[in-house]
């Protein structure tokens, strides 16, 4: 007998209710977006070049300080090797 996986499960009739925050730090902005839709709720982070579209990196956590923390420490990272390279 195999084990059901535990998956969020998204109501059609839902709504939104993404809550959205942006943090820029040099040339790197990260969106965190907090979706309280599912039960528990998750939390998302996207890393982008500031002002432009293309994603660098992304992640989804189980809290809005882990997601803020994930975010960071790519920024700090990106920062890091474009300090040694110049």
């Amino acid at each position: 007998m195999s084990k059901k996986p535990n998956i969020a499960i998204v109501p059609k009739n839902g709504g939104t209710t993404l809550v959205k925050r942006t943090l820029t730090l040099g040339n790197h902005s990260a969106e965190l977006y907090a979706d309280s839709r599912t039960n528990p709720p998750l939390y998302h982070y996207i890393v982008t070049h500031k002002d432009s579209a293309d994603i660098i990196a992304w992640g989804q956590t189980s809290s809005a300080a882990e997601a803020e923390r994930g975010a960071l420490d790519f920024i700090h990272g990106l920062n890091g090797q474009v300090s040694k390279a110049g």
